[in-house]
């Protein structure tokens, strides 16, 4: 009897072992490769991961030989310094196009930057095309369990509280209310109207062209969690969409020749005229993930720089080092130093 009890016990041990080394399996090997067969046979092609590492090798190998353009001349150039942020991305940009596959450790991404798939992202309204998992509980410390993580019916309950405080007309009240609060009428100020808002036309298109050129996100990643077709293109579950936005934003054969130019008049006419996929336009995100509170961030920067510029002018300072770098957002490295002068 106690024979049986102990070869039981190693059954259940091995039983045990056996499930554990098919479960490393499937999550190391077997689903990674799948995925990759799947796009694979759609003519989607990348550099080739090792085991286990994926192309994390090779990724950092790329991060740590480019080198950062100096600025000792203080020269300020608007044209390549995108390319210091994830090289690597750019680098298998120019090898294997605007659509392919890289695998970091066991994770599989499909990097997108063409704006006809773009337009396609926009379009998908499925409530499985959403924030990556690991993504999500890496920023939980910072962000809690909010709309900003969260996905699925989750996401939806959330966005449906939160979207009404961030109406139009609940932007009047709560814009006004806190131009009132901090500036007073001291000096005489008169906030704008919503209509006065609608007409600075000008204003728009600068704030436009600038979260063109240097928005704050940098990146912009999506989880699959279920099958999903875009256009002609055919996305598994478990598949991570990354596109790096300010590839999509300095697209030449989007936006034209003068791609690199700062020129608020490309928006003369809105965004939709403003380029030939505008939904490749995203510094509030795309699809259902629009951000909700894009409308307030646009009202507040009208009303702010309204109130700044009817006070001062700005330039740069000669001092001023052109060093945009990526920390969670784009920021400049070394500040902004600017002249200032009352008017």
């Amino acid at each position: 009897m106690e024979g049986l009890v102990v070869e039981m016990c190693w059954a259940l041990v091995l039983v045990g072992v056996c499930s554990v080394l098919m479960r490393v399996l499937e999550l190391v090997w077997l689903k990674p490769r799948r995925l990759r067969s799947t796009l694979g046979r759609q003519g989607i092609s990348g550099p080739q991961p090792t085991f286990l590492y994926g192309n994390l090798p090779e990724m950092h190998k790329i991060q740590s030989t480019i080198a950062r353009p100096p600025n000792d001349d203080h020269r300020v150039s608007h044209h390549r310094w995108s390319d210091f942020i994830f090289p690597y991305l750019q680098q298998w940009t120019h090898q294997y196009g605007q659509v392919y596959m890289y695998s970091t450790g066991n994770k599989q991404h499909l990097y997108v930057s063409r704006p006809e798939l773009m337009k396609e992202f926009n379009l998908h309204k499925s409530l499985d095309l959403g924030k990556p998992l690991y993504l999500a509980s890496a920023m939980e410390p910072m962000l809690g369990d909010g709309i900003i993580k969260a996905n699925g019916r989750h996401w939806a309950l959330q966005r449906k509280l939160i979207a009404p405080e961030f109406f139009l007309d609940k932007v009047k009240e709560r814009v006004r209310a806190e131009i009132v609060e901090l500036c007073g009428d001291r000096h005489h100020y008169r906030s704008p109207d919503m209509d006065t808002l609608h007409k600075l036309k000008t204003l728009t298109m600068v704030i436009q062209e600038t979260l063109r050129l240097y928005g704050p996100g940098v990146i912009m990643a999506r989880e699959v969690f279920a099958d999903m077709k875009f256009g002609d293109l055919f996305v598994p579950k478990g598949m991570h969409i990354w596109s790096l936005i300010p590839s999509l934003h300095r697209d030449p054969e989007n936006w034209g020749p003068d791609v690199n130019e700062f020129k608020p008049e490309r928006f003369a006419r809105g965004i939709s005229e403003a380029c030939k996929y505008p939904q490749a336009y995203i510094p509030f995100g795309y699809g259902t993930r629009l951000c909700v509170g894009q409308t307030f961030a646009m009202v507040e920067l009208k009303m702010m720089l309204s109130r700044i510029l009817s006070n001062f002018s700005f330039s740069l300072s000669p001092n001023y080092r052109h060093s945009p770098i990526y920390r969670m957002l784009l920021v400049p490295e070394y500040g902004i130093r600017l002249l200032i002068k009352e008017v």
